[in-house]
């Protein structure tokens, strides 16, 4: 499954806040979330435990986004200066993958 958000990811919150106070933020160019809505996952779940679904089960979002272009939307919705957005790359891990909270610590 793509990323789920939780009550502890706070990254958008957090750049909402930063934004409104003319603040930059660092946003990821090459790391993408293709989210799903909650309702959907709680859904398909209940689907496939009903009908006793086994092996890989892939659910994903309609739209793979960077995080710069969620970034971009923001700035839009809000009619705040899109120069306070920094586009970065992120860093992937150890097996190539590539993690948001392994990123975040390289942010500046």
């Amino acid at each position: 499954m793509t990323r789920q958000l939780d009550p502890n990811f706070n990254l958008f919150d957090d750049w909402i806040l930063r934004l409104k106070k003319g603040r930059k933020i660092n946003a990821f160019n090459n790391l993408h979330v293709s989210f799903v809505p909650l309702n959907s996952l709680i859904k398909t779940l209940g689907f496939a435990t009903k009908n006793q679904w086994n092996g890989i089960i892939h659910l994903s979002g309609s739209e793979n986004m960077s995080y710069h272009e969620i970034a971009n939307i923001m700035v839009n919705k809000l009619n705040i200066n899109k120069d306070l957005i920094i586009s970065s790359t992120g860093v992937s891990d150890v097996l190539g993958f590539f993690n948001v909270k392994t990123a975040l610590k390289y942010q500046n």
